[in-house]
């Protein structure tokens, strides 16, 4: 199968990947730090080299304040639900996923929590004054996306978050980097961002099942998820991280999968963006020669591209795609039902092709004369 649905999770991994996840699977099934003989001990150290490597790459300044977490989703609950209290204010962007809208519904519910939010700019996507211009005096959080997981296009996150760095008056900042990490770099000591939260299984070729929080040292949360952590046991709770935020066993070779994944990404990162930007330029230039064809997209280092067929059901599209041509891709609304109602595309979805570093020229081809051949029998 031609594999254009990396956004959703990568499809490819690279062989270190594959072989170090192989190999603990088979010969390191145990549960680290909860016991004291050799094969616990070898495991702890693994994770320890994973939060060190993963640490380093987003420069949050501590390594434990590096958390596990099993996805991105529950990185962004760990930190909304840990941070907002009852009657605070919180800036959000109508490009969110439901990850970061749903807990904010509920908090808007359960806790009077006010919610505001950013829109978008003339070229697609959340600039800085947008979001900064919503800060009042009651302002507890500002939460943003690095990236559309729908359109690929980057918000100014950036310099959203060195704005408030040097704010009068300490707003926290949750940056959503689900679908920016292993794409570029992140810096949140320089960036001001207090929270940061990925997904290992996109740009970071991890298997599925592992997210990561990464906290700066001026942010502390109240755990949401609380039970055995092999350490302090008479406490009634942790009293340091990464322990008070990470219970349970440790999905380890989800996590030595990261650490594989996050050193192949970053030692391949400017030859990523460089082929992942060329690809997405062709991908895009295709489309725009076919008859009926509308591009939500431009091109980027992400990989995403969406679009839509005049007439034609993104979902029933992307399903012809599938059955007749071997090709995957997504279509409907990819959990952001904010950033549909501003591209006026609720009511259809859009096709969604993401790409990967692995993927070729050829596939493109292929994929460009299916999507052709497709639009004008459907016609």
């Amino acid at each position: 199968m031609i594999y254009f649905d990396n956004a959703a999770s990568g499809g490819f991994k690279p062989e270190s990947v594959y072989h170090a996840t192989a190999s603990v699977m088979k010969n390191l099934l145990t549960n680290s730090g909860r016991s004291g003989h050799s094969l616990s001990v070898l495991a702890e150290s693994l994770i320890y080299e994973a939060r060190k490597k993963v640490s380093k790459y987003v420069n949050n300044g501590l390594i434990d304040r590096l958390i596990f977490t099993p996805s991105c989703t529950h990185a962004l609950n760990y930190a909304l639900f840990g941070l907002i209290s009852n009657g605070d204010e919180v800036i959000t962007s109508v490009t969110e996923h439901n990850s970061v809208l749903r807990p904010l519904y509920m908090l808007e519910r359960d806790k009077n929590v006010t919610i505001k939010y950013a829109k978008l700019n003339s070229h697609g996507f959340i600039d800085a004054e947008s979001v900064l211009s919503l800060i009042t005096n009651n302002t507890k959080a500002v939460v943003l996306n690095a990236v559309s997981n729908v359109t690929g296009i980057e918000n100014q996150y950036v310099t959203v978050g060195r704005a408030l760095k040097n704010h009068n008056k300490k707003i926290y900042y949750v940056v959503d980097g689900a679908q920016a990490a292993g794409h570029t770099t992140f810096d949140m000591i320089s960036d001001g961002i207090d929270a940061l939260c990925l997904a290992g299984h996109k740009g970071l070729f991890s298997y599925q099942g592992i997210g990561v929080l990464a906290l700066s040292d001026t942010i502390n949360l109240n755990p949401t998820i609380v039970g055995g952590t092999g350490s302090e046991t008479f406490e009634k709770l942790p009293t340091c991280l990464p322990e008070l935020l990470e219970p349970a066993t440790p999905n380890l070779a989800a996590i030595i999968s990261l650490l594989h994944g996050v050193e192949f990404a970053i030692n391949n990162l400017e030859y990523h963006c460089e082929r992942l930007t060329l690809l997405t330029d062709k991908l895009i230039i295709g489309l725009s020669k076919i008859p009926n064809v509308k591009i939500y997209s431009t091109p980027n280092k992400y990989g995403i591209v969406s679009f839509l067929v005049d007439g034609i059901n993104s979902v029933e599209f992307s399903q012809v795609l599938s059955d007749d041509y071997f090709i995957a891709v997504r279509g409907g609304f990819h959990c952001a039902p904010l950033l549909h109602k501003s591209l006026k595309t609720a009511d259809n979805g859009l096709i969604r092709a993401s790409l990967s570093n692995f993927n070729t020229e050829q596939e493109i081809n292929l994929f460009l004369n299916a999507v052709s051949k497709i639009a004008s029998d459907l016609l």
